[in-house]
C-alpha cells in the first residue's frame, strides 16, 4: 500500500443555504465514493451510501449525484433543551440502540442517527416525536416521504 491509498478522501456535500460539509469516503471506482461517516448537516444520503464526486476548481472532491443506496436512513435530533451526557439523551440514546440503530454527535447539539433497513423508521420517528425534541428527517427527508 502506497501513501495515497493510506490518505484520507473526503468528499464535499453544499446544502441549499450554501452550508458546506465535508464526510470521509472510501473510493469504489474512479468517480464513485462510499460515504464512512453519518452525515450531520447533509441531507438525501446516508453512511455507506455509494456517491458521484468530481474536483472542483479547488481540487476539492464535491457530491455530484446519489449512485447507490445502502438501504441505510438518517435522522437526526438537537440537543436544545439538555447535552448529551443528560438522562433525556441517555434515554433516547438507549432507546435507538436497543432498536438496532447507531449514533453519532460530531456536531455540537446535533445528534445523527442512523436508522438501518431492518429497523421501522416510523417506530423511530414517533419516539422522537414523543420525547418532544427537535427533529428531522434527512434521508429520506420528509418531502421524500410525503411529498407527492
Amino acid at each position: 500500500m502506497n501513501a495515497n491509498e493510506l490518505e484520507q478522501l473526503w468528499v464535499e456535500f453544499t446544502d441549499h443555504t450554501g452550508l458546506n460539509e465535508k464526510l470521509p469516503v472510501s473510493r469504489v471506482n474512479e468517480e464513485h465514493y462510499r460515504l464512512d461517516e453519518m452525515p450531520s448537516f447533509a441531507y438525501g444520503v446516508s453512511v455507506h451510501d455509494v456517491v458521484k464526486a468530481t474536483n472542483n476548481e479547488q481540487g476539492i472532491l464535491q457530491f455530484v449525484e446519489l449512485v447507490e443506496k445502502s438501504g441505510n436512513r438518517t435522522v437526526r435530533f438537537l440537543l436544545s433543551r439538555f447535552s448529551i451526557e443528560s438522562d433525556e439523551a441517555q434515554t433516547i440514546l438507549a432507546y435507538v440502540t436497543e432498536k438496532g440503530c447507531h449514533y453519532s454527535n460530531l456536531q455540537p447539539n446535533v445528534v445523527s442517527i442512523l436508522v438501518p433497513q431492518h429497523v421501522d423508521l416510523e417506530q423511530v420517528t414517533d419516539y422522537l416525536r414523543q420525547a418532544q425534541v427537535w427533529w428531522e428527517h434527512a434521508d429520506p427527508t420528509w418531502d421524500d416521504l410525503f411529498k407527492s
